[in-house]
């Protein structure tokens, strides 16, 4: 039996980026929950997750910092106006940023990841995993 898209492995891409080479998800049901109908479409779900390097990061932002990350806010809502988003958002206290988004198979992932304008600029620690959504608020699983 040959591996589901979402079984498909993302290979490493570069310094300070790790991409997780451990995951297999579970093709059927999710803690006893079927995937939501939302990654049910032809595309695959991703999350990138990105740590900055210091703490403090927000408060002690380089100019060089904060024109990468105003990129990567650019590059994030053109991401979201396609429809690639889901959701996006950083913890309120600069500790982690965190995106879900699907692509079409695991090189779009890659791409997506690599050419983020904070990836790049190498603000932080960044991952990029398969991501199943298990539970969505205002939505039941479509296994009810």
């Amino acid at each position: 039996m040959g591996k589901d898209r979402d079984e498909e492995e993302l290979p490493p891409v570069g310094v300070n980026v790790r991409m997780n080479e451990d995951v297999t998800p579970n093709p059927g049901y999710y803690y006893g929950v079927r995937p939501h109908r939302l990654i049910m479409d032809g595309n695959s779900t991703y999350v990138m997750t990105l740590r900055p390097n210091r703490e403090n990061f927000i408060a002690t932002m380089t100019p060089e910092e904060k024109a990468a990350m105003g990129q990567h806010f650019l590059y994030s809502r053109g991401l979201f106006d396609e429809g690639k988003i889901i959701i996006g958002g950083a913890a309120t206290d600069g500790s982690i940023g965190i995106i879900i988004f699907r692509a079409g198979s695991p090189e779009e992932a890659r791409q997506i990841f690599e050419n983020d304008p904070a990836v790049r600029a190498g603000i932080g620690q960044a991952e990029v995993h398969p991501f199943r959504i298990g539970l969505i608020a205002g939505q039941r699983s479509s296994g009810e």
